[in-house]
């Protein structure tokens, strides 16, 4: 095989090599959390959240009251005015 083919394919063939490696270094949860205190391999979201993100935050389950039990039971609603299975009401 001529070099300058396997220099022109070295970047091609680089990543499909050091996928599975670095899948399994960044499974690893120290060395995950290393990796991001560095700034690596993070996406501009992480960096910079879209400011929707915020507050939806405002009503994450961490930050929820605890949930209130209807004594009534689960009520059920049509799922679609052509018909189809019944479905629960989403929550007042």
């Amino acid at each position: 095989m001529c070099p300058y083919l396997a220099l022109w394919m070295l970047p091609v063939a680089l990543g499909p090599a050091l996928a599975i490696p670095l899948a399994a270094l960044t499974g690893q949860r120290r060395a995950g959390l290393a990796l991001r205190g560095l700034g690596l391999l993070r996406i501009p979201e992480e960096m910079n959240p879209f400011a929707v993100l915020g507050g939806a935050q405002l009503f994450s389950p961490a930050t929820a009251a605890e949930p209130v039990i209807d004594p009534g039971g689960p009520m059920l609603v049509d799922c679609h005015p052509l018909g189809g299975a019944p479905r629960l009401a989403p929550p007042p």
